[in-house]
């Protein structure tokens, strides 16, 4: 599933990019998916192993599919919000202290704030001043949001 926004993100985030592919099975018309658990302790060490991980005030820019490609592939968005969730609870259990940060867009962000918040991790919306977070149910996150032109001031 490779997005305008995937290829941006990629881009942005150089070096310090972790690439998820949601396997086949992840998908609702898979009968008898593996249980998520296996791919959240794969994302996990993947995590921990990349070269520039730190267990203190680690930051996790979740950037994804919108609900159109989710949709289009029939992956559910309470899965890839399960998934989430999962791993940011290993995450917690390596003793890793982290925030998650979105761009708010209806999918992949989405489903990561949510994940955050069920799990008790800080967490912001970061988007541009005009077009970002679309969609009311991006709106109804209840985060800090700040645009991409506050954060450069801090």
């Amino acid at each position: 599933m490779e997005s305008p926004g995937e290829i941006t993100t990629r881009r942005a985030a150089g070096p310090r990019y972790i690439g998820v592919e949601l396997p086949e099975d992840f998908s609702s018309r898979c009968l008898y998916p593996n249980p998520i658990s296996k791919y959240a302790e794969s994302i996990a060490a993947r995590i921990k192993s990349h070269p520039n991980f730190k267990r203190e005030g680690l930051k996790l820019n979740i950037a994804g599919n919108s609900q159109i490609t989710l949709d289009k592939h029939e992956i559910p968005t309470k899965r890839v919000r399960s998934l989430l969730r999962i791993v940011f609870n290993i995450l917690k259990q390596y003793g890793v202290s982290f925030n998650v940060r979105s761009g708010g867009q209806t999918g992949v962000d989405e489903a990561a704030i949510q994940a955050a918040q069920d799990v008790g991790i800080n967490c912001s919306i970061l988007a541009p001043r005009a077009g970002g977070c679309t969609g009311k149910r991006a709106w109804n996150l209840k985060v800090r949001r700040f645009s991409s032109k506050d954060s450069v001031k801090r």
